[in-house]
């Protein structure tokens, strides 16, 4: 087993998305592989895909490794639900997170006319509860991690701001402001 840290350490330095979560998964299962305990996860992202993040969620959460999630410079929206796949989760002091109540966007870019009406409203109704089971889960998530009795979830976030590792560490999704990675 190579125990140096630099093949212990994953990098999400991009937007969440399903061919970076895959490259990320494949490196988890070698990790795994080579019987990997403790690991890294740097995170700098933008956010992206909510159900990618949640496949790299539960990655991170069944992998049996031991993660340690640092955000090095931004956590927003999708990212931030990874960082919480995360046993330890840490910042650093400049950090950047962003997250927010889930909102269903459902938009009909043209009407199918090649089939029945009512089939299509109701494929169109089983995409919609997807979507909202999908979202429903990742809100569950970040509010499990929250501690903070002063701030309400749907509240704080719903106003959309960026907020500092002080206040991402007094919410309790981050446990700890570091000063070197």
């Amino acid at each position: 087993m190579d125990d140096s840290k630099s093949t212990n350490r994953l990098v999400l330095f991009e937007e969440v998305s399903l061919n970076v979560v895959q490259n990320l998964i494949a490196s988890i299962r070698e990790m795994k592989l080579r019987g990997v305990v403790d690991a890294t996860l740097e995170i700098n992202s933008v956010g992206g895909s909510l159900v990618s993040a949640l496949n790299l969620y539960d990655n991170l959460v069944g992998s049996g490794i031991r993660w340690t999630g640092i955000v090095i410079g931004e956590c927003l929206s999708s990212a931030a639900v990874v960082l919480q796949g995360c046993e330890k989760r840490e910042a650093l002091p400049n950090a950047s997170f962003f997250i927010h109540v889930s909102r269903r966007k459902f938009v009909i870019n043209e009407l199918r006319t090649d089939i029945p009406l009512q089939v299509y409203q109701d494929r169109l109704a089983k995409a919609y509860e997807g979507s909202k089971e999908i979202e429903d889960r990742s809100n569950k998530i970040l509010r499990s991690r929250l501690k903070s009795e002063r701030l309400s979830f749907d509240k704080f976030f719903t106003e959309e701001q960026h907020f500092s590792s002080l206040i991402a560490l007094e919410m309790g999704l981050i446990d700890e402001i570091v000063t070197t990675v």
